[in-house]
């Protein structure tokens, strides 16, 4: 029997690869066929609700863009099917994203409202699933990621910020995963599309208060553009708005006095589009409920929106369901588009119609742009993704930007496992929340920030410090090498006489463990002693010089027995001024400079020629110098023609004549070629289930080893695909045209009219791709 066993599992081992990889490779030139055409219509007529004439409307064939349309996802969380499995998950993502190409009305982008995975690195990408799991609808990119080929934007939700289970050294290596498979560069983006400003709000520690740097970011972005219609997506809602089921304060945002004086300021935010509460609901008004809190005004009619999870537990409504927003210059439609796993359809649910005037312009110019956010002499890196022959970059000026997630201690405690914000340690439950601020009772510690995952006997949930090099995240900033910060603590003690003091060090990426000390970093930054009266008291911390520095980190000791009341916690750069002067930036060895001052939103704008934006691997490196508050925002705003990258980063060689020769320098995704290549070959399309079965069996141990190694040899070739993406459906983008070097370039329009281009990643060389993009002229 067991050389039966061994003979069966070598055929198999032979069978599948030829089966597999058996694909025949389509030309560059691969367009819509006539009979595709017919048999896709033919099934839209078949599956559109005819009794529903909202939906019969919005899918309405002209020859002139009379609408901008785009599909809501949210709360897929990959991963609950094997560690909730009393939940129920969505199964048929995969088909929806095959539907939104080619049998839906055609769609301008899909949007994913956040908890894509549940708190796992492997969700991801596939790599260190367990053994046992479905080893395909567990991974983000092969079982949703890889069926949508038109521009698909994420938001990152609680779930998507940190991973405990297979990263507690380096948490937030989650949310850098999941930007390496998107075309996104950071967490928080914008878009401008038929005249229509959308934001992407997204988690960067907390979720119901905002980070500091997206106050900044977003008061900006709608100071520009006053008159543009603007959308919010975000992953929470906004507290007493849609329904949900409890009312926790976990479900909704919290810093909600800031977003009603955002929304009063500005008239044109009509939308505000989340998931997390896992409901479905629509909520139109101009003030909220009053449920939770006393009633708020906005000072203007707005529409709230939470589409269909995708992931649930009280069996309220169907998983495999999505909602399809269109948006004309008189309104708002909502249709829902549902895939039993038979067939796609329209469904008479979630019908929603808003006349209001908006600012849709389909002759509009289109742009997608990023923030950055710097201290002085702070470095950040992101990856060369996006291609536009059309570049400005924009050097602006803020306010002594805060560094600590919650300097106020307005967060309230409840939900979560920490009792204050950005704290932890507090091992005998000593400190209590006072709405705002805190009151501790001494003797005892607290440390910053937290580092430890939902563990209430400590009081910490992980949020960690700003991940190293890259976007801020986690409750405190980086420890940029050389630099000098402020503390600030405001606090009193009640006996009239109690002593406070604080030590700070910083990490040490050399060790890639959050949870290390730089050798020679720690200081003492104060001591002293409180009376009964409130005090504000600083102390400076200036960290080593040393590259490896990574997040600042303390402890706090409140010496006396005693009663403490604090009610400010702040960390900022030593500053001379309250403004950003004379700002300097280095993008990839390429100088941009501002003399003087820059106001809060002030900026100055630069053309940038797109062949300077990255390094020779691809890298695009910020690193600012700046005096005054010794803060600034870099904006980078791409313009049409724009064409999104996946799975590998690039450089621009040069340019003539509108052809752009371009070396893929290195693939970027972390999902397996040859676990792709499984998923996409024509007997897991045929028999999926006995497909994956076989494979997670085949895969373990040492007959896991061999297969690989035997699809290694066979199939030297296989390789990651290199996407891009046409940022939009116009016309221009049927002039653009793509080769490699290794003739694996392949054109591809989907029968909604969506462009877009493969070709291989580079292996260990980098290879060589010629893009062709049609002219425009220059902002």
């Amino acid at each position: 029997m067991k050389n039966k066993m061994i003979v069966i599992i070598l055929c198999l081992m032979m069978l599948i690869p030829s089966y597999i990889f058996s694909i025949k490779p389509m030309s560059i030139n691969a367009t819509k066929s006539a009979d595709f055409n017919k048999k896709a219509s033919n099934q839209i007529q078949k599956n559109i609700c005819i009794d529903n004439p909202t939906i019969e409307r919005i899918d309405s064939n002209t020859s002139v863009k009379n609408q901008l349309s785009f599909a809501a996802f949210t709360d897929t969380h990959i991963g609950t099917r094997y560690q909730n499995p009393l939940y129920s998950s969505a199964d048929y993502l995969d088909r929806i994203g095959k539907d939104l190409m080619d049998y839906t009305n055609p769609l301008d982008f899909a949007i994913h409202l956040g908890d894509i995975v549940h708190h796992n690195t492997a969700q991801v990408n596939g790599i260190r699933l367990p053994g046992y799991v479905n080893q395909y609808k567990n991974n983000l990119k092969a079982f949703f990621i890889s069926h949508i080929h038109l521009p698909l934007y994420c938001v990152i939700g609680n779930h998507d910020v940190n991973d405990y289970q297979l990263n507690s050294e380096d948490p937030h290596n989650l949310t850098k995963s999941l930007i390496d498979e998107l075309s996104i560069n950071n967490p928080a983006y914008a878009m401008m599309r038929n005249g229509l400003l959308f934001l992407i709000v997204p988690e960067l520690g907390y979720v119901t208060w905002t980070h500091p740097v997206l106050y900044t970011w977003i008061e900006y972005i709608t100071s520009q553009y006053k008159n543009a219609t603007t959308i919010i997506f975000c992953h929470q809602a906004i507290e007493d708005t849609t329904i949900e089921g409890s009312l926790e304060p976990y479900r909704g945002k919290q810093d909600i006095d800031w977003w009603v004086r955002l929304f009063q300021q500005n008239p044109q935010i009509k939308m505000w589009i989340h998931g997390h509460n896992h409901y479905l609901d629509w909520y139109m008004s101009n003030q909220t409920t009053g449920i939770s809190y006393p009633v708020r005004t906005f000072g203007h009619e707005m529409a709230f929106s939470s589409p269909y999870p995708q992931m649930e537990w009280s069996s309220h409504h169907e998983e495999d369901r999505i909602v399809i927003y269109n948006i004309t210059s008189s309104g708002v439609k909502t249709a829902t588009w549902e895939n039993n796993g038979v067939e796609g359809c329209w469904v008479s649910e979630y019908l929603h119609s808003w006349d209001t005037p908006t600012t849709f312009d389909p002759n509009a110019q289109d742009w997608y742009s990023f923030p950055m956010f710097l201290q002085d002499n702070e470095t950040q890196l992101t990856d060369m993704k996006l291609l536009s022959p059309n570049i400005v970059l924009q050097l602006i000026g803020t306010v002594p930007m805060e560094l600590f997630f919650d300097a106020q201690l307005e967060s309230p405690s409840g939900w979560a496992n920490e009792v204050i914000l950005g704290f932890g340690n507090d091992r005998l439950g000593n400190v209590k929340w006072t709405n705002p601020g805190m009151t501790v009772y001494g003797p005892t510690l607290l440390t910053f920030p937290e580092k430890y995952p939902y563990n209430k006997s400590i009081q910490e949930d992980g949020r960690s410090g700003q991940p190293y090099q890259s976007f801020p995240m986690g409750t405190i900033c980086n420890a940029v090498p050389g630099q000098t910060y402020s503390f600030t603590i405001t606090a009193r003690c009640r006996s009239g006489n109690g002593s406070i003091k604080m030590d700070v060090s910083c990490s040490d990426w050399g060790t890639r463990s959050q949870y290390s000390v730089l050798s020679g970093s720690e200081q003492q930054v104060f001591f002293h002693s409180f009376g009964s009266n409130y005090e504000t008291i600083s102390g400076r911390y200036t960290v080593p010089e040393d590259k490896d520095s990574w997040f600042l980190q303390g402890t706090v000791w409140f010496l006396n027995f005693t009663d403490y009341d604090v009610s400010l916690f702040s960390v900022k750069r030593e500053q001379t001024t309250d403004t950003t002067d004379n700002f300097s930036l280095c993008l990839s060895s390429r100088w941009y400079n501002v003399s003087g001052s820059l106001g809060t939103n002030e900026y100055v704008t630069f053309s940038v020629d797109p062949k300077d934006l990255c390094d020779n691997d691809g890298v695009m490196n910020f690193t600012a110098f700046i005096q005054g508050n010794r803060y600034g925002m870099v904006n980078i705003v791409y313009y049409e023609p724009l064409l999104l990258g996946m799975n590998a980063r690039f450089r621009i060689n040069g340019y003539t004549d509108d052809v752009y020769n371009l070396s893929l320098t290195k693939t970027i995704s972390r999902t397996s070629a040859i676990d792709m290549a499984i998923w996409e070959s024509k007997i897991f399309q045929d028999f999926p289930r006995i497909t994956e079965v076989c494979f997670r069996v085949l895969r373990k141990g040492l007959t896991g080893r061999i297969l690989y190694l035997v699809l290694t040899k066979m199939f030297p070739d296989v390789s990651t695909t290199f996407e891009m993406i046409s940022f939009s459906t116009k016309s221009m983008y049927e002039e653009v045209n793509v080769t490699a070097d290794d003739g694996s370039a392949i054109k591809h329009v989907s029968n909604n009219g969506n462009i877009w281009f493969t070709c291989h990643c580079p292996h260990i060389e980098s290879h060589f791709v010629e893009v062709k993009i049609p002219a425009r002229d220059p902002i």
